[in-house]
């Protein structure tokens, strides 16, 4: 039964997984120093109480961390597009006041021309 948990945190490992909120590589350390050998002798699937109200709270605390971090990122990205819009309403006032008309090319944003790559030579033995 160790090796079969054992076999199934090693994919753990491989995926991410937390368990017990800790990575999976140092449950792993931890079977081996017997920490689970009550758990994995009496096959004890179902958390307890306790450990079912540490987990919920490990994970609020993550959720409101990503939370944050994705509320952050989607602030950042409206500033970005935000900005690309100022410049885009700006351009065409700003040739219009150097006195060159505005048409529809000067008013949008120029794609980055493309670097062509030098043709390789294959040489013949």
């Amino acid at each position: 039964m160790k090796s079969a948990v054992k076999l199934l945190v090693g994919t753990c490992v491989s995926l991410g997984v937390l368990i017990d909120s800790k990575s999976a590589k140092e449950i792993e350390k931890d079977i081996d120093a017997g920490t689970y050998d009550r758990e994995i002798a009496e096959e004890i699937i179902q958390p307890s109480e306790e450990k079912i109200k540490e987990l919920q709270a490990f994970f609020s605390v993550v959720k409101e961390r990503q939370d944050k971090e994705q509320k952050a990122l989607a602030e950042a990205k409206a500033a970005e597009e935000a900005a690309k819009a100022a410049a885009i309403a700006s351009a065409p006032s700003a040739a219009a006041t150097a006195g060159a008309p505005v048409t529809a090319a000067s008013a949008a944003p120029s794609a980055p021309a493309k670097k062509e790559e030098p043709k390789k030579e294959i040489k013949k033995k």
